[in-house]
């Protein structure tokens, strides 16, 4: 667009407002409408433009030249339509068992996987309740030998014989 009012018309661009849609100034005298026509009647391979990815097999991508510049395709109609579903058949069935050895690929991967950590769940719960188990003895332990300790304190400090005093009789 341009800020000096008068109205430009871009190629391939939609006008931004219905003020631009005024194209009163533009000179249509160069543009041979007949043969425009005759090229959008036939069948028209357009060129790639750069930076743009194609849409469908039947788009048709004009550049900014004269309608002279456009090559026609030189395949007969009748063979155009017989090739055409049969690459758009053989496209479909090629995505198709792509899309379904992808599916198979996936599908083996995550059973594999699940099967794997299944089975790690497993020994990790057997694992867990052995780890209790081994806790609860180990407790078990530490109180019978804390038991014990005492009560080998006890008879270490205990005075089990008691004294004798034998008295001795007096020489007589």
């Amino acid at each position: 667009m341009q800020d000096d009012g008068d109205p430009t018309l871009v190629l391939g661009e939609a006008p931004e407002s219905d003020d631009e849609c005024d194209f009163t100034g533009i000179n249509t005298s160069k543009i041979n409408f007949d043969e425009l026509d005759q090229a959008m009647k036939t069948s028209v391979t357009g060129s790639e433009v750069l930076g743009e990815a194609v849409e469908s097999d039947e788009e048709v991508v004009f550049h900014n030249t004269a309608p002279s510049n456009i090559t026609r395709n030189t395949a007969s109609p009748a063979s155009t339509k017989k090739q055409y579903p049969n690459s758009v058949r053989k496209l479909y069935q090629k995505n198709k068992e792509l899309s379904d050895s992808l599916a198979s690929f996936k599908k083996q991967i995550f059973s594999s996987a699940k099967h794997e950590l299944n089975s790690v769940n497993q020994q990790l719960l057997k694992s867990q309740i052995e780890l209790q188990q081994t806790l609860m003895n180990l407790r078990t332990a530490k109180s019978n030998l804390s038991d014990y300790k005492k009560k080998l304190n006890n008879i270490i400090v205990a005075n089990y014989i008691p004294s004798i005093n034998i008295q001795t009789p007096p020489n007589v």
